[in-house]
């Protein structure tokens, strides 16, 4: 969803559905039961510089607003929270140590793995924070990847009800997709890095890579 005008009183919001989101509703799995608010596209420095009124009336009045996107791997990052019960906003991290793990397709003759395992997890303290700061619990977890070089394998890409009382959610296994090769603009000597995201709905994130060696 995102504005289409908004120079004048009238503002004209466009909403479309993701390529997922057409899927789901062609298979009459889509329910929308809420939604969130980005801020992706504002520049806060603005007010550290210009100071607060005139910070602000610089953000509303140049601004440039972000359209819609039925693409699913270039959605918006920031979300807005209410404020209202909100004492911290952190980070959600995986586990760190196959962060920039490298793997290959299956037609590359490096001696990499095919694949890698993910396991989300947080500490006791993070899930205190957690808890504490968002009314009732920090919602769903979502893992974001580029589906055009990873593929996942084990694990689901929602994690609808996770037990927030766990400090070990899901454990994920990524293999390089082998039809990414063709996307030779986005490599660099023959390979190409991938962010892998974890968010909860409030913004929570952290973000590992992965090497897909082709």
């Amino acid at each position: 969803m995102g504005f289409l005008d908004h120079s004048t009183n009238n503002i004209v919001v466009d909403a479309v559905l993701t390529d997922r989101g057409r899927q789901m509703i062609s298979e009459g799995n889509l329910d929308i039961d809420g939604y969130v608010f980005y801020d992706d596209e504002v520049d806060y420095t603005l007010i550290q510089k210009y100071g607060r009124v005139i910070g602000k009336e610089k953000i509303e009045k140049n601004t440039p607003v972000f359209e819609a996107s039925t693409n699913q791997d270039y959605g918006v990052k920031y979300a807005l929270t209410s404020g209202q019960g909100i004492e911290y906003l952190g980070s959600l991290p995986y586990r760190p140590a196959i962060d920039n793990a490298i793997i290959k397709s299956s037609t590359s003759t490096s001696t990499y793995p095919t694949s890698v395992q993910v396991t989300v997890n947080v500490t006791s303290a993070d899930i205190d924070k957690l808890t504490n700061s968002i009314v009732s619990n920090p919602g769903a977890l979502m893992v974001n990847y580029d589906s055009r070089f990873l593929q996942l394998t084990t694990g689901t890409q929602v994690i609808a009800s996770p037990s927030w009382t766990s400090t070990s959610f899901n454990t994920h296994t990524f293999e390089a997709k082998d039809s990414g090769s063709s996307l030779t603009q986005y490599h660099q000597n023959g390979a190409v890095r991938v962010p892998i995201t974890v968010s909860t709905e409030y913004g929570f994130s952290s973000t590992v890579y992965v090497t897909v060696q082709y």
